[in-house]
């Protein structure tokens, strides 16, 4: 069987988007997950049934321990692994100044401890690691005084990004995608980035297809490390 990919966060949202089309390229896939086992269940059965290989683990990651945790989970026939991408998060409705104390610890541990530490344990465990992928978030680009702990997060895991690249030089290359206006947040509707478009330079947003369009590039282009591509439709420039 070939390598495979780790997909953090993937039963939902990108991270399930981003699964489906991984397992489109024939990788044996892990779907990590945390608390969304319906989700992870429902799309396992969803990839079986098209002859796709896929596990799930489920950690959670904001524990220190849990990407250690995470690799001792995985199947012997899954554990040779090609590619991690990083795309669980936490998004906080409310992430502004007077809620920093309430909202560090987790949203600091999952969304750049955890990626940190998961790309660390995975480059050591498996010798077969080709690229890490980081999802981040194009807002990091501009100051605002809303999404606080998270844009912090992601500022963070942006900036090791090209860190990393350096470090795992040659072998493994580690990029990140800086997401835009893809989907809405939790508990928002369409309408939320509808409203959006008459600030984006392009007057659209974005969707999934275009997020895989751009996992397959980085995939197929062997030139390119230490990057973070932003898919904004220029909203953030």
């Amino acid at each position: 069987m070939r390598p495979s990919a780790l997909v953090t966060g993937g039963a939902i949202r990108i991270g399930r988007a981003i699964v489906e089309y991984l397992a489109s390229r024939d990788y044996p896939v892990i779907v990590h997950y945390s608390g969304s086992q319906q989700a992870a269940e429902s799309l396992a059965e969803q990839l079986r049934s098209a002859q796709a290989k896929v596990c799930l683990v489920q950690a959670d990651l904001t524990a220190t321990a849990g990407p250690q945790l995470l690799l001792e989970q995985i199947p012997a026939e899954f554990q040779n692994i090609e590619l991690l991408v990083n795309s669980a998060a936490i998004f906080p409705e409310q992430d502004q100044l007077g809620t920093i104390a309430q909202q560090w610890e987790a949203v600091m541990a999952l969304n750049a401890r955890a990626p940190l530490f998961l790309t660390e344990a995975v480059w050591q465990h498996s010798p077969s690691l080709k690229q890490v992928i980081n999802i981040v978030d194009a807002r990091i680009q501009r100051n605002q005084k809303e999404r606080l702990c998270y844009r912090w997060s992601k500022q963070l895991l942006a900036h090791a990004t090209s860190d990393l690249a350096l470090a795992m030089a040659p072998n493994v290359r580690v990029n990140a995608l800086a997401l835009g206006a893809i989907l809405p947040p939790p508990g928002c509707d369409e309408g939320y980035l509808n409203r959006l478009q008459t600030n984006i330079p392009l007057a659209q947003v974005g969707d999934r297809q275009q997020v895989v369009n751009a996992i397959g590039y980085l995939l197929d282009q062997p030139f390119v490390t230490g990057q973070i591509l932003a898919l904004d439709g220029g909203e953030f420039l």
